[in-house]
């Protein structure tokens, strides 16, 4: 793929949205392709994090371990972002993601990221009042999540 295109990938990233193209371009700049085969573990529940990961192509079998057993728990495709936590903080991964399907993925270190916040600190500032906004939301539907799992 060529830069263009990674910036057009990126473009559809939630977590991007309040970045315009220059923001997207030194992203991508930044960032690595990465092209793996079916089988392949991309990373593995419990490890340090310093990058996420754009699914570009392919498919990418995410699950977690119970009783010392992975268990499934979902699927993602092109246009999905993985740990895409490790952006912004250190953080350790919270499930497996396992190559389904032959896949082109676009690595994107949390170094990249920080170096464009700083270098636009008002799109920092936007930034951090999205992920606020959503934990908001979450924390106030928590009480209902935990009935339904609890009922």
């Amino acid at each position: 793929m060529s830069l263009e295109q990674d910036i057009n990938a990126l473009q559809q990233v939630e977590l991007l949205s309040g970045f315009d193209r220059d923001h997207l371009r030194l992203l991508a700049f930044g960032s690595q392709q990465l092209s793996f085969s079916k089988g392949y573990d991309i990373f593995y529940e419990g490890q340090k994090s310093d990058s996420g990961y754009l699914v570009l192509s392919g498919l990418i079998s995410v699950s977690i371990r119970q009783d010392g057993e992975p268990v499934h728990k979902a699927d993602h495709g092109p246009g999905a972002m993985l740990g895409e936590l490790a952006l912004i903080s250190e953080t350790v991964r919270t499930y497996t993601a396992t190559v389904k399907e032959n896949c082109s993925l676009l690595k994107i270190p949390r170094t990249t990221m920080h170096r464009v916040l700083s270098e636009y600190p008002d799109l920092a500032i936007d930034l951090h009042r999205r992920i606020s906004r959503d934990v908001s939301k979450f924390l106030r539907q928590l009480p209902e999540i935990q009935a339904k799992l609890s009922g």
